[in-house]
């Protein structure tokens, strides 16, 4: 089964015009924040596999999805232990959905990859 879509139609790298589009898969659990999807919810299903290798469909909210392939805020602006910096890839005393709301907000307002800056000797993402 392919990748599928609900809720408002977003305009992000993860959303394809030709991506079927389904009913939100309310009271399922987004398998990268853990939170439920409710009524009003945007984000993707994708094939997940089960120990026993059999698959289903998986929800995941549409910043959770981003996140996923942009990385953390702390990592886009370059200042993530990934990236040479001292911080973690995403902000402290925020939840997992928070996180990926505030790193999906940054790509859609930056875009990605940002511009390249030198850190600590590494080529890094820059904010400029």
């Amino acid at each position: 089964m392919v990748m599928q879509r609900f809720g408002q139609v977003w305009d992000s790298l993860a959303a394809k015009d030709d991506m079927p589009e389904i009913d939100a898969p309310i009271g399922q659990i987004c398998t990268r924040c853990g939170e439920t999807v409710e009524a009003g919810d945007s984000g993707v299903t994708m094939m997940t596999f089960e120990d026993d290798m059999s698959g289903c469909q998986r929800p995941m909210h549409h910043a959770c999805f981003v996140r996923t392939f942009v990385g953390g805020v702390n990592h886009q602006r370059g200042t993530s232990f990934s990236c040479g910096g001292a911080d973690d890839p995403d902000p402290p005393g925020l939840t997992v959905r928070q996180a990926a709301e505030l790193a999906a907000k940054e790509y859609l307002i930056h875009g990605f990859p940002h511009k390249k800056t030198e850190m600590k000797g590494k080529n890094v993402p820059s904010m400029e």
